[in-house]
């Protein structure tokens, strides 16, 4: 793999925006409040400014689990503070248009009150739903043409195995998976966020997966922040199949074909020029007699996938967005992927589904979504 350089004009971008985030934020909620507020505004203002900076840092520099920790959090509270801000200029704009200076000073700390309320509480709700709260099993039934057996595939996104990954929530994970009793489970990217030498002892637990016919893993664009090859060779030595570009035919116990797994490596590798997506070859290794499964971390792989193609995939799983992790974020999704969570069927009478994750990124935090694992049970189509 060739050398990779630290995309600083992205830091740069970011740096700006966490600037912005922080001057609205201290002046919607602590400008021109009295004495006390306003020193506790300052302080407050500036110690999350500085622990955004700090999470900058997180893929150059290890960071040890309180301080990753605070700066994750500081990252969600500054994005619902940011967002309570704008959400107060909003309700403030009918005053500006239509009212009177009067009326807008009347009204401004009572709305600027309830934004706090509504911020406060956010902000309790998401750590509870993201650090506490199980991961919602959603079941969902398809039938297949040209399947000869039931199937049962359960799907995990997103895990972002880091130094905040808890051993004891990822065993419980685990543990759920397990009771699914799947036939086959896929993993549809971002599952390893961190350099190997840090995480392998969590990692191994992967191996504790069951299933009849294996666990089968897709990169994620995270993945390619890091050690990408060690981490392929870690989950490779954890008995899971990867599959970069790639089709794997599974069969049954007489060695009839039974589906393909088709797996694709992330729109990422265009920017790390390594490991580039290539779906056309990978369609191109499956077996046609029998039904496909697309693996593609990112869900705006159907733009890129021509009529033909997607008319041989029945399935494409798909992770990428945490369904927005954080309201209002998921308003942004649309912005760059096609959807932001759930089923959907497309035009070509194939679906796609994306899942929500089955952990969180960045701030340990979930308001509004929830993390999950998806249960697919694909059955043959009645003739």
């Amino acid at each position: 793999m060739e050398e990779t350089h630290t995309p600083w004009l992205m830091y740069i971008i970011a740096f700006s925006i966490i600037c912005a985030m922080h001057a609205l934020i201290y002046h919607t909620f602590f400008y021109k409040t009295n004495t006390s507020v306003h020193g506790f505004g300052v302080y407050f203002c500036l110690i999350i400014f500085i622990l955004n900076l700090l999470f900058l840092t997180h893929n150059i520099i290890h960071l040890y689990y309180p301080i990753e920790f605070l700066s994750s959090l500081a990252l969600g509270v500054s994005f619902l503070f940011f967002s309570g801000a704008v959400f107060y200029y909003l309700c403030l704009s009918p005053f500006y248009l239509f009212g009177t200076q009067a009326q807008i000073q009347y009204f401004a700390p009572y709305i600027r009150y309830v934004m706090l309320f509504f911020i406060i509480f956010g902000i309790l709700i998401g750590i509870y739903n993201g650090n506490f709260a199980k991961p919602t099993l959603n079941t969902i039934p398809l039938t297949f043409q040209n399947l000869k057996t039931p199937l049962k595939v359960l799907q995990i996104s997103d895990l972002h195995i880091s130094t905040l990954t808890s051993i004891k929530n990822l065993e419980k994970l685990i543990k759920q998976i397990n009771s699914t009793h799947p036939d086959i489970i896929v993993m549809t990217g971002d599952i390893i966020d961190s350099d190997t030498k840090y995480i392998t002892h969590k990692a191994k637990l992967l191996s504790f997966l069951k299933s009849r016919y294996g666990t089968f893993y897709v990169l994620g664009n995270h993945e390619y922040y890091h050690d990408i090859q060690n981490i392929l060779d870690l989950l490779k030595d954890n008995n899971i199949t990867i599959l970069n570009n790639t089709s794997s035919t599974i069969f049954d116990s007489e060695k009839k074909a039974l589906i393909n797994i088709i797996g694709i490596t992330d729109y990422a590798g265009n920017n790390f020029n390594y490991l580039k997506p290539d779906v056309s070859t990978a369609i191109l290794k499956r077996n046609p007699d029998v039904p496909s499964i697309l693996l593609a971390h990112q869900p705006k792989v159907i733009k890129d996938l021509q009529e033909s193609n997607l008319k041989q995939i029945n399935l494409i799983l798909s992770g990428h967005t945490h369904g927005g992790q954080i309201f209002p974020f998921n308003l942004l999704v649309p912005l760059q992927q096609p959807f932001v969570k759930g089923l959907h069927k497309l035009e070509s009478n194939s679906y796609i589904y994306i899942s929500q994750g089955s952990s969180t990124w960045g701030p340990p935090m979930r308001l509004g979504t929830q993390s999950e694992i998806t249960l697919f049970n694909i059955t043959p189509l009645a003739k």
